[in-house]
């Protein structure tokens, strides 16, 4: 890992920085938001 305060490669810093990650945050905030709605029994099915 590079030390603290060196950017990386286009100003990132760790993965957190990257679009991709933010993006995908996302994407699992909506799946756990849609699958609460989910009936029990259902929930599980999509592992």
């Amino acid at each position: 890992m590079r030390s603290k305060g060196r950017d990386g490669i286009g100003g990132v810093k760790t993965h957190r920085d990257l679009d991709v990650w933010k993006e995908g945050i996302e994407l699992v905030v909506k799946v756990y938001e849609i699958v609460q709605k989910f009936p029990k029994e259902e929930r599980y099915g999509l592992v």
